[in-house]
């Protein structure tokens, strides 16, 4: 898996989404602000769902919620 830290960023403006991750991707998330994007703010695997920190604002975007995509779960990766 793919891991990063995203932290303390305003992400605004994008014609889609605002942060699309990857197969995979177990970004960390925190303290982010996204904001008026064309769809959702956050798309991520089920499975990186974990990895959605405090402090995030997810607001005045095109669909105003987190996509979730269907994939099984792995049970020795969610906690």
């Amino acid at each position: 898996a793919q891991t990063c830290t995203i932290t303390g960023c305003y992400i605004y403006n994008n014609a889609a989404k605002g942060v699309n991750m990857g197969n995979n991707c177990l970004a960390s998330l925190s303290g982010n602000l996204i904001t008026t994007c064309g769809s959702y703010p956050l798309s991520l695997d089920a499975n990186a769902v974990r990895v959605i920190g405090e402090g995030n604002s997810f607001s005045g975007n095109t669909v105003n919620m987190i996509e979730v995509r269907a994939e099984t779960i792995n049970e020795l990766k969610v906690r």
